[in-house]
């Protein structure tokens, strides 16, 4: 009788509903210098699981069965920072941004152009490429060129990236 009052109060208790209370946590994010809330901010776990996101205002808030928590506020373009936030009133969180910003920006060419996109080319340089009949071949060198893809399959023609047939001409 006694085990059997001891398996009833056993299965009883692995029957209820045992739930700890969810502490809340909230808080603003902010940009360290302007001070203007950042929206779509993700709040991370210390293990870098995504527990929520701000809304469009900077504010998050989140239930968790701790009294503190470890967190990670992470965005594109901000250095991401560990936090640790308690229960209890609202957290300030300022993320500095990465990097510096221009305020002149000069773009200068690496190599000289060459006019009317003319391509120029020595018989030397021809000479290493495999030929079938043992003559040096100088359309089979412009195919081997970067951008340019040989035609039919023992044709001549070639097609070069960018280009219709009809605007590439050689001679």
């Amino acid at each position: 009788m006694m085990n059997r009052l001891r398996y009833y109060y056993l299965t009883v208790l692995c029957c209820l509903p045992l739930t700890a209370l969810a502490e809340h946590f909230e808080g603003v994010v902010r940009d360290a210098h302007s001070r203007v809330p950042l929206p779509k901010v993700e709040i991370l776990s210390h293990q870098g699981k995504v527990l929520t996101q701000t809304d469009s205002i900077g504010r998050f808030e989140l239930e968790q069965e701790a009294e503190q928590l470890e967190i990670i506020v992470f965005l594109q373009g901000y250095a991401q920072k560990k936090v640790v936030i308690k229960t209890g009133g609202v957290h300030d969180i300022s993320l500095s941004p990465l990097g510096k910003s221009l305020s002149t920006l000069t773009v200068t060419a690496v190599r000289e152009r060459r006019g009317n996109n003319a391509f120029t080319y020595s018989t030397n340089e021809v000479k290493g490429i495999a030929t079938l009949t043992g003559e040096t071949d100088v359309m089979r060198y412009m195919q081997v060129l970067p951008g340019v893809a040989q035609g039919m399959e023992g044709g001549m023609g070639f097609y070069v990236r960018g280009g219709a047939t009809a605007t590439t001409a050689w001679s």
